[in-house]
């Protein structure tokens, strides 16, 4: 008799990317293009290189269960379709695409789980330059230093094939700028041995960045630092009219001025 494998998806997968599904489902929701505004410009100015061409056309197949790249046409033809496929990429939302920001349940962490498994499998099985077309696509960042304060660096640390299908599989279940980046401040030779351990690089979204009391995040394929905004003003107070003076206010008396007297002239 064969043993079945009863778990649901979310339970099949490593804690840390179930902690990271989770944190970017919480999230608001974006497509490719708001996530990585630059990218339709990107690939237009960029649309004569065949290998981008055909990063293109894969990475359209891997999302829409096309076949865009084995189709036999023309140069020409090719560089024709290629506005349309990166309208229709940026358009991508990945799982949930109706989901509240904030809101999660037991169904959405499902079906994330579900499309992170079946796109790391298709990325697994990728060749090594085809995984690397796709990153002039979807940048991939390291966060790297551990004395100081991080830089944020866009290349692939570590293995290619270790680090890529994890980190774009990521990415494409719940497209969000934070999901490309990984967290390699503990240095190359501590993540190959997360890697080997776990199965996939240490994701930035699941940590956090702090130098001097002061906290930093990633916004714009920059690490920025958090600006805090002041406590919100009660509605109480906003509503309370300001026009009379508080019953505790008293005018100031006038000072009472004394003068000695005059003498009469003789």
């Amino acid at each position: 008799m064969y043993k079945t494998d009863d778990r649901k998806a979310r339970e099949k997968l490593a804690p840390d990317i179930s902690k990271a599904l989770d944190r970017l489902l919480r999230k608001r929701v974006q497509c490719i293009g708001d996530a990585l505004p630059h990218l339709v410009v990107k690939t237009i100015a960029a649309k004569a290189d065949d290998l981008m061409v055909s990063a293109l056309e894969n990475l359209y197949d891997l999302l829409f269960a096309t076949e865009q790249a084995l189709a036999v046409v023309v140069k020409r033809q090719r560089l024709e379709r290629v506005p349309d496929l990166v309208t229709k990429i940026s358009s991508w939302k990945g799982v949930k695409p109706n989901r509240t920001i904030g809101e999660i349940d037991d169904a959405s962490r499902d079906e994330a789980a579900e499309l992170y498994m079946q796109l790391l499998r298709a990325l697994e099985g990728w060749k090594t330059y085809e995984l690397n077309a796709i990153v002039k696509l979807l940048p991939i960042s390291s966060l790297q230093g551990s004395h100081g304060l991080p830089t944020l660096v866009r290349k692939v640390p570590g293995s290619t094939r270790r680090v890529i299908p994890a980190v774009i599989a990521l990415f494409l279940t719940v497209p969000n700028e934070l999901a490309l980046v990984v967290d390699n401040r503990e240095g190359s030779d501590a993540m190959a041995e997360f890697i080997r351990q776990y199965g996939h690089p240490p994701f930035y979204v699941n940590s956090k960045v702090e130098f001097k009391g002061r906290k930093y995040k990633v916004r714009g394929g920059e690490l920025v630092p958090v600006i805090s905004r002041p406590p919100p003003v009660p509605p109480s107070m906003m509503s309370r009219p300001q026009s009379s003076l508080p019953t505790f206010w008293q005018p100031a008396k006038a000072p009472t001025l004394s003068f000695p007297p005059v003498a009469d002239s003789v």
